[in-house]
């Protein structure tokens, strides 16, 4: 039950209340002055002894012109009240009128005394003739005309500087009645306004400003910004204030406490303090009112963050915005779901696009819209396009938007995508008419067993139409020669039961017997209350004789069946894996011997347990996942893992079908044992590997070093040797000596290259001395030079030092790499580029050779590649080789980066 609240009043609203309160106040005031001319009670005429009563003339003026304001200040429709408030506001306006020529024409000045004109000579007590002042009459004659103006919507500046001037001439009467000043509250002569006719001017000019609150200069005073707010706080004290103020200085005065120009400077200082603090008060108040918008900004943020993130999460919904025109402004990720637009494919796009060519041509979105907007909000369903040009059914409810001003700021579009429940709804009508269709006889009945209602099927079976059976009971209507008691134990048992089943007899209307298998069944309404039944009967008749024929044949199938169960039985009972069959709920229906076997150590022992009851931690088990798993996805399930209930590790398989599972499980504690012993096996010879290939490296390093250091030194001592002894033939050995020393140096400079030569293979000094870049682009120089096929080698990775372990590993690989292509590839280029991506160092090396033939090295053993392997293993890494005939062959080695730093 949905409860609307009553919505508060507005800013504008509350004013009008409160300007019919002043009026009414201005009433109240006026009538008592009224009634005190009437019985002469003289505190209602002037309020105080010694002060000016109000006119009579002026009370009846007030009465008038207050309401005339209430017709005309307030939406009345009725043109008889609105004419007889300009009536109103019009004889009062003629009465100023009048009183103010009185000054300068005498015979008009009567006006003021056609009431009470016997007690209008003098005021008892005060010695002052009861005349309607000068500042009075022209009080009302502003009055008057700000309200003929009322209903000019163009005229709230003239109405409003009307209200003021009556306001100024109200404030200033009571401020020479306050400082005793005779000189202020009169004009031309002294007819002073009373009291209580200042007080209702004051009344009655302060309602015409809040009736016109939103419009004119006083929307500067009602609005809700800053510069209004302090205007409101500012004006009652700069109204009060300096009144109070002047009145504490001429009654000090008056009363000789001190001197004039000591007053005026303590008046001085007081009205400056008084500002100040008032000042610094109201900037304290607009500063809180400031800090409380911005929090009330922020949290509205946070809500509309809060609003999009759940508008734009939204997957079953197609949600989105619209402009005045119907372009799209906004789009969420169920809009994309569905339509399949992106957000900066459809954004600025006319909706027009999710419709069809047929809606498009009966303008279909423009119609939409126009609807939402009269109605507010608008529904429909129809087909839909998607991006793709699919046809989709959709349900679409466009809302119309508007601002606090009631202008039309756009569409909210929610779309849903109905075409499942179609279809659900396309089957429900063709179940209908299948039912309709349908062979067998169905039958409706009331409580009591009359015909309400039946198929086709019914009438074709035994020959009765609806429209002469409708009413009757249903024994009556189908002539069934059934036994009464027996009807009424049928009856009864419905009653009670709700549901019968049976075979019966019947006659045709041709008096054919038929047998007819009965069912009933007893129907409710929303409120679980019986309401009638459901009667299908089937023609069994022919059935009957072929059930005779068929009664042999099962039982011969019987004894097949059982024969054939126990050859299953037998069968499964030499598996020598554990099987046991589960229905849906995992209720154990059938154990091999071998799983009787290894479940009776956990206590179950026979069939028809629930497993998941007997064993509570199996259903949070991966047993229990795999058998949930199955069940849902009706897919095979095979699994390792330890049984808590057996205390063991088991291989299990799971066959789901639509009745349950069935399991086919092992132990495999030893077999896990085994395998575990292997790969930490594998672990060990891997690490014993590298060591071996670490202390390889470090023996090719020595030697290199040794053959480097040593034997080069000592050849290139004898080479010295040889070229002095050179020298010294020169000049005087002879030309066979000369030749012979010649040849030697000759052959020693090759023995020098050849020991460089092979201690760089050995160990590339480079590697050690410059680092794995530099050795990677030496490498490549010298495989060109070497062999004549082109290499190009490009860095992505600092030239730096990097571990041991990996610079050789890779140096090693990149080496043997380019061995092949020498051998094998018959490349003309070969790419190398070593460097960083992500969080890996990648070696690549690729030629533009003949390839790999994958049928003839599917039988040869390529150590080569198995020893690169290993390597890269041996690095954390991985080695991939790619290769088609006639396409070249493509080497990648990938480290990763904190493995290679931990080498």
């Amino acid at each position: 039950m949905s409860v609307q609240l009553k919505p508060e009043l507005s800013g504008s609203q509350q004013l009008q209340k409160l300007a019919l309160g002043l009026i009414a106040l201005t009433i109240v005031t006026a009538t008592g002055a009224f009634c005190g001319w009437q019985w002469d009670v003289p505190v209602l005429k002037q309020l105080a002894p010694g002060l000016p009563a109000m006119n009579p003339v002026s009370a009846l003026s007030f009465l008038l012109a207050a309401s005339s304001f209430l017709i005309l200040g307030f939406p009345l429709r009725s043109r008889l009240l609105v004419g007889s408030g300009y009536l109103l506001a019009a004889v009062v306006l003629a009465i100023a009128i009048i009183r103010l020529a009185g000054y300068f024409v005498p015979p008009l000045a009567e006006v003021d005394r056609f009431l009470y004109t016997d007690r209008l000579h003098t005021d008892v007590a005060g010695g002052f003739p009861g005349r309607m002042a000068f500042n009075t009459a022209l009080c009302f004659g502003c009055w008057a005309t700000a309200l003929l103006l009322l209903r000019n919507g163009s005229k709230e500046l003239a109405i409003q500087s009307l209200a003021l001037v009556v306001v100024s001439l109200g404030l200033l009467s009571l401020v020479g009645y306050i400082y005793r000043v005779r000189e202020i509250n009169s004009v031309l002569q002294y007819l002073p306004m009373a009291v209580n006719t200042a007080v209702c001017f004051l009344l009655a000019a302060l309602a015409l400003l809040l009736v016109t609150a939103d419009r004119g200069i006083m929307k500067d005073l009602t609005g809700s910004d800053t510069g209004s707010i302090m205007a409101r706080r500012l004006l009652p004290f700069a109204l009060v204030a300096p009144v109070v103020l002047g009145w504490f200085r001429l009654w000090g005065a008056r009363q000789g406490a001190f001197t004039v120009e000591f007053g005026v400077s303590i008046l001085v200082l007081s009205i400056l303090i008084c500002f100040v603090s008032l000042i610094w008060y109201n900037a304290r108040l607009l500063n809180r009112r400031d800090e409380v918008q911005r929090r009330a900004r922020e949290e509205l943020q946070a809500n509309e963050r809060t609003f999009s993130l759940l508008v734009e999460n939204v997957r079953d919904y197609a949600i989105f915005m619209l402009d005045t025109e119907g372009r799209i402004k906004s789009w969420n990720v169920g809009a994309q779901a569905i339509k399949g637009y992106t957000a900066e494919e459809v954004i600025g796009q006319a909706m027009s696009i999710f419709y069809t060519p047929e809606e498009l041509e009966k303008n279909e979105p423009v119609y939409n819209l126009f609807m939402a907007k009269e109605n507010g909000s608008y529904r429909s369903e129809g087909w839909r396009v998607r991006k793709n040009g699919a046809r989709f059914w959709a349900e679409v409810l466009f809302t119309a938007l508007y601002d606090s001003d009631g202008r039309l700021q756009g569409f909210a579009k929610i779309t849903r995508d109905m075409s499942e429940q179609k279809k659900a709804n396309e089957m429900i009508r063709n179940q209908a008419r299948l039912m309709e269709d349908i062979s067998d006889a169905i039958i409706s009945t009331d409580n009591e067993f009359r015909v309400v209602n039946w198929n086709k099927a019914t009438e074709k079976l035994f020959g009765y139409s609806l429209t002469e059976s409708v009413g009757k009971k249903l024994g009556e209507a189908l002539r069934s020669p059934l036994d009464p008691s027996l009807r009424q134990a049928i009856q009864e048992l419905l009653r009670e039961r709700g549901y019968w089943h049976g075979e019966l007899t019947f006659s045709t209307r041709m008096d054919y017997p038929l047998n007819v298998l009965v069912s009933v069944s007893a129907t409710r309404d929303e409120q679980n209350i019986r309401n009638g039944y459901v009667v299908l009967c089937r023609d069994i008749t022919e059935r009957l004789k072929a059930e005779q024929r068929l009664i042999k044949f099962n039982q011969e199938l019987s004894r097949q069946v059982e024969e054939k169960t126990a050859e299953v039985r037998e069968i499964f009972e030499r598996v020598t894996d554990a099987f046991m069959a589960y229905d849906a709920s995992g209720t154990v229906v059938f154990m091999n011997g071998r799983a009787q076997e290894m479940m009776s150590k956990a206590g179950l022992t026979s069939t028809g347990k629930n497993i998941f009851q007997e064993f509570p931690i199996a259903a949070n088990s991966p047993f229990g996942q795999h058998f949930r798993l199955a069940m849902e996805t009706q897919q095979d399930q095979h699994y390792e893992h330890f049984s808590e209930v057996l205390e063991r590790w088991l291989e299990s398989h799971l066959y789901p079908s639509s009745n349950g599972i069935s399991q086919f499980f092992r132990d495999i504690t030893e077999d896990k044992k085994v395998r575990e012993k292997l790969s930490n096996s594998n672990a060990e010879l891997r690490a014993l590997a590298s060591h071996l290939q670490d202390v390889r490296e470090e023996e090719r390093a020595e030697m290199a070093r040794e053959i480097h250091d040593e034997l080069g030194q000592q050849l290139t001592g004898l080479k010295m040797d040889l070229a002095w002894s050179e020298e010294e033939l020169a000049r005087e050995g002879g030309p066979a000596l000369r030749q012979r020393i010649a040849d030697s140096l000759q052959l020693l400079d090759h023995t020098i290259m050849t020991v460089r030569k092979i201690a760089a293979e050995l160990r590339p000094s480079i590697l050690d001395d410059l680092g794995l870049v530099a050795a990677m682009e030496w490498q490549a120089e010298e495989f060109e030079k070497r062999y004549g096929i082109r290499t190009l080698f490009r860095a992505g990775m600092p030239s730096r030092r990097y571990p041991s372990g990996m610079s050789i590993g890779l140096f090693r690989i990149c080496q043997e790499s380019l061995t092949n292509v020498a051998r094998h590839s018959g490349a003309k280029t070969v790419n190398i580029f070593l460097g960083y991506e992500e969080d890996r160092i990648m070696l690549r090396v690729s030629d533009d050779g003949h390839g790999l033939d994958p049928s003839r090295n599917s039988g040869r053993k390529t150590l080569g590649l198995l020893g690169m392997k290993e390597r890269a293993l041996m690095m954390g890494g991985t080695l991939e080789v790619w290769s088609e005939p006639g396409k070249g062959l493509t080497l990648t080695v990938s480290v990763p980066i904190n493995a290679s730093e931990a080498k």
